[in-house]
C-alpha cells in the first residue's frame, strides 16, 4: 500500500499497489527470482493433493532440479544469454500457470477428502491425474530445453547457449562441475 493524501494528517488515504508483471526486459535476477518463487508454490502445493504420488512425485523433482539450474544461471554470468533468458521466462510463466493449476487440484483434493469417511485420492483413471501427467511432461520440457542451452557452448554459437569458451579456466571447471552434478541429480 502507498500513502497518496500528504497534506492532512487526520485523513491519510492508502491505495493498493498492483504488482507490476515481471517482463524479459526485466533483467535476469527478477525473472529468476519470480520462477524460483513459482516453482517453490509448485512444490509447496504438491503436498496438499492426496493421491496421485508419482506425477506429484516427479513433479516436486523436476521443480527442484529447475530450481538448482536456475541458482547456476544467477550465479554464473556467462551463462545469462539472451535465448537462456527467454527460456527462463518460458519457465516462470510455466510455473505460474501450473502453481495455479495445483492450487485448485489442492483446494478439490481437499473437499474430496473431507466428503467421504474414507476420502478420495486422485487415481490414475481421473482427469486431473492425466493433467498432473501432462505438468510433469512439460516441467521435464522446459528442463531439458534449459539444459540443452547451458551445454551448447561447447559447440554451437552464442545466439545458440552459453558461450562457455569464454569462460576464465576457473569459472569454466565450476560451471562444468555444477552442470555435471546437476545431469547426475536428475537422471
Amino acid at each position: 500500500m502507498r500513502r497518496i493524501d500528504d497534506t492532512v494528517p487526520c485523513r491519510i488515504k492508502y491505495i493498493a499497489v498492483q504488482p507490476t508483471p515481471v517482463t524479459l526486459s526485466d533483467g535476469f535476477p527478477t525473472i529468476i527470482i519470480t520462477a524460483i518463487s513459482n516453482l517453490e508454490t509448485v512444490k509447496r502445493t504438491r503436498h496438499s493433493i492426496s493421491g496421485a504420488n508419482e506425477p506429484l512425485d516427479s513433479i516436486s523433482v523436476q521443480a527442484d532440479s529447475l530450481i538448482r539450474s536456475l541458482l547456476l544461471i544467477k550465479d554464473t554470468y556467462s551463462l545469462q544469454t539472451l535465448r537462456v533468458g527467454e527460456q527462463i521466462y518460458q519457465i516462470m510463466d510455466l510455473a505460474s500457470r501450473l502453481g495455479a493449476s495445483m492450487l485448485v487440484i489442492a483446494a478439490d483434493s481437499s473437499r474430496r477428502t473431507t466428503t467421504p469417511p474414507g476420502g478420495l485420492e486422485i487415481t490414475p483413471d481421473d482427469y486431473v491425474y492425466g493433467h498432473l501427467q501432462t505438468m510433469k511432461g512439460q516441467l521435464q520440457d522446459a528442463r531439458d530445453t534449459l539444459f540443452e542451452l547451458g551445454r551448447i557452448g561447447k559447440g554451437g554459437g552464442s545466439n545458440s547457449g552459453a558461450p562457455l569458451w569464454g569462460l576464465r579456466p576457473a569459472s569454466l571447471g565450476r560451471v562444468s562441475t555444477n552442470i555435471m552434478i546437476l545431469s547426475t541429480r536428475t537422471v
